[in-house]
């Protein structure tokens, strides 16, 4: 009972070290808060391209609308043209009867002109040739005949020139609507033209607003490079106090486990102390006993959780589009297969257990059951 309560002390000491840890070992301008600006910046750009598919989605509407507007003015220009001509060809048939009454009016007075000129046949003729008063009379009747057939000629030209002009004035009075209706129309299609610009120009400001995000993005993801190249360069010089600040989530969605100097990185070493593998298949962290450790990523406990040869008491996650991750050579776990465990939650307690040479955190993330190095997904 009383190693139990001194163990509990521990913890708590553990705890309150690594508390203390988080607020004065890092910088201000850490490398998780970088992370977490970019993170809000990401957040920013992808609310503005949603925004931007919607603004789209609106313009095709509005494109359709204008579409559909400037076919039906295609149309009606079209009939106002044939309208048009149609009115030019009745002109010219109204020209084209006026001369021909013209022509009429005057024909019977020109042909018996042109009679007496000539000698052929005059008025006194027609008297002293007639040997009575019937052939009088007969020779009377048939020029009268001959004016009557062209007062008639006459009339039905009159007659088809009214109603030209009747038909002529309902073309006009046509066109005068249609003109009145492309005046209607043309205030609709500047309208509709109006509404599809305004909305290509809040889709153009959307896209600058993109322009600018990423731009940010692409300066954080330079700035977190660097930080990373700067991890490396003092990884390979062997610095023994390269502390990780474990808070923030990274771009692949890991965060770490724990907050330590890194003791051995991924890939091959030399066999600490004759125990451990040379083909290193994760990084460990130092950190001292009963430290907490946390979940990198969200997931679910594997069945394999628990005591795991080398790697001690140990704790298996599944993630996640083929993702798992492991957590080795704890003092204690505090989670049983088949749970969900949410991402930042405390899932054992560091130890030395298994092939150990001291307190630290075995840490490795598989893809699809394969090792990488957890360095290029924190």
């Amino acid at each position: 009972m009383k190693t139990k309560t001194i163990k509990d002390h521990l913890k708590k000491l553990v705890l309150l070290t690594v508390a203390v840890s988080m607020v004065f070992a890092f910088p201000a301008n850490s490398k998780a808060d970088t992370e977490d600006e970019l993170n809000e910046v990401e957040e920013q750009a992808e609310e503005a391209r949603t925004e931007r598919a919607q603004m789209e989605d609106e313009l095709a509407e509005k494109q359709a609308v204008l579409d559909d507007i400037n076919y039906e003015v295609e149309l009606l220009q079209a009939s106002i043209d044939e309208k048009q001509e149609e009115i030019f060809d009745m002109e010219a048939r109204i020209k084209e009867m006026q001369h021909n009454i013209n022509e009429q009016k005057g024909g019977l007075g020109n042909r018996l002109r042109n009679m007496y000129k000539s000698g052929s046949i005059g008025i006194f003729d027609i008297i002293l040739d007639s040997e009575n008063v019937s052939e009088l009379l007969s020779n009377l009747s048939l020029v009268q005949k001959i004016y009557n057939s062209d007062q008639e000629t006459l009339m039905e030209l009159e007659k088809q020139h009214d109603e030209l002009e009747k038909v002529l004035a309902e073309m006009q009075a046509a066109k005068e609507a249609l003109d009145i209706e492309m005046a209607e129309m043309s205030v609709i299609q500047a309208e509709a033209e109006a509404a599809r610009n305004e909305v290509q120009a809040i889709i153009d400001e959307i896209q600058a607003r993109i322009d600018e995000y990423e731009a940010e993005a692409e300066r954080l993801n330079a700035i977190l490079e660097e930080e990373r190249a700067e991890l490396a360069r003092q990884l390979a010089a062997g610095s023994g106090d390269v502390y990780i600040n474990f808070s923030g989530v990274s771009d692949s969605g890991f965060m770490w486990p724990c907050s330590g100097p890194l003791t051995s990185y991924f890939g091959y070493r030399e066999s600490p102390g004759g125990i451990g593998s040379t083909n290193h298949g994760g990084i460990d962290i130092g950190v001292p006993m009963y430290t907490p450790i946390y979940a990198s990523r969200s997931g679910y406990v594997s069945g394999a959780t628990g005591w795991s040869g080398g790697y001690g008491y140990a704790v298996y996650l599944i993630h996640d589009g083929g993702y798992s991750t492991v957590y080795g050579h704890n003092s204690e776990i505090l989670v049983s297969a088949g749970q969900f465990v949410e991402q930042g939650q405390i899932i054992a307690y560091a130890g030395s257990t298994g092939w150990s040479t001291g307190p630290h955190c075995h840490f490795e993330i598989r893809v699809n059951g394969v090792q990488v190095d957890p360095l290029g997904y924190l």
